[in-house]
């Protein structure tokens, strides 16, 4: 009896835990997009775009204006 108990127990566990697991948090579904906006990126290349797009920074925007900066220095 007391081994039927602990397994209905255990399952009821199971069962619920499957479900918590099973739901997108926000950091896994940022962590899906940035993935997408990254391919063909790679080396520090990708790190740094991976490291900025994680954290909500606009990576578009800090791209075009590196690039005005570095041309404006040539």
């Amino acid at each position: 009896m007391k081994k039927l108990i602990a397994l209905a127990t255990l399952s009821a566990f199971a069962v619920g835990a499957s479900f918590a697991f099973a739901a997108d948090h926000p950091q896994q579904t940022r962590m899906k997009e940035c993935n997408v906006k990254a391919k063909g990126k790679k080396g520090d290349e990708r790190r740094q775009f991976m490291s900025a797009c994680l954290s909500g920074k606009d990576v578009a925007k800090d791209a075009a204006v590196k690039k005005v900066s570095v041309q404006k220095k040539s």
